[in-house]
């Protein structure tokens, strides 16, 4: 039944790919003066495809004090997987999935503000972002669940070692050594699930063809600002993972 649903919802998800695809053909006839298809672009979202699923593929449990709950920011789905784009009040079509805490991320949404977009390229973008967003659901949706899961998981051994703490069988050192083990092997358990990886994966892919399709839409130019401010975004989620240990 498990990969049943996981086969559903993947299916699902290749209908909104499907029409993501269509988009970008619909448009390939104003490529020559919007749109570019250099190889240097190619190597830019090859580049920036790698680079998103390594960030989205990254998760992290934090605590900061004895007090705290464990928690994973956003469910434990990457904030990139949710970044507006495109400035519309119904852009984020996920929002409600998110936890309580604020899932800070850099987004291009200055980017194309500044760029004096004609009101066909705005909403030829909006319908691309809306479509993104139909495309990753699905898998947005059984990621936060799963995070939820192992994450309960976490919580009983984590509150195993808490009251040895509270008890004064271990020391303060002794709890902040176990904690930080305990906290690293339930992130790489999590990061190492093969459901979890076709997930990530999936999201990907609806990422590549809503670059595609931006692709088609902007000019030459504008192309190469909205490149540079998702390297500028990318980079910054890079840094976050690096702060993690």
């Amino acid at each position: 039944m498990k990969n049943l649903k996981l086969t559903f919802g993947i299916g699902l998800m290749a209908i909104c790919l499907a029409f993501l695809s269509s988009c970008k053909k619909d448009n390939d006839r104003n490529e020559s003066m919007t749109g570019t298809s250099s190889e240097e672009n190619q190597e830019s979202l090859n580049a920036i495809e790698a680079d998103f699923l390594e960030v989205i593929s990254f998760v992290n449990i934090e605590h900061a004090t004895i007090d705290d709950e464990p928690s994973l920011i956003n469910n434990g789905v990457s904030c990139m997987v949710d970044q507006p784009d495109i400035s519309d009040e119904n852009a984020n079509s996920n929002s409600s999935l998110a936890s309580k805490r604020p899932c800070i991320v850099c987004n291009c949404s200055g980017v194309f503000a500044e760029m004096r977009l004609s009101d066909a390229q705005k909403q030829r973008l909006r319908r691309s972002w809306m479509a993104y967003n139909d495309c990753v659901k699905s898998a947005r949706e059984r990621l936060a669940n799963l995070h939820q899961s192992i994450l309960e998981e976490y919580k009983m051994e984590y509150h195993k070692i808490q009251r040895m703490y509270r008890a004064g069988k271990i020391t303060k050192a002794e709890y902040e050594r176990m904690i930080h083990r305990l906290r690293m092997s339930y992130n790489e358990k999590m990061e190492s699930l093969k459901e979890r990886k076709l997930l990530c994966a999936a999201i990907a892919r609806c990422h590549r063809q809503y670059l595609n399709h931006v692709n088609s839409i902007l000019t030459p130019m504008q192309w190469r600002k909205f490149v540079e401010c998702k390297k500028r975004c990318i980079l910054q989620a890079k840094q976050k993972r690096n702060d993690r240990d």
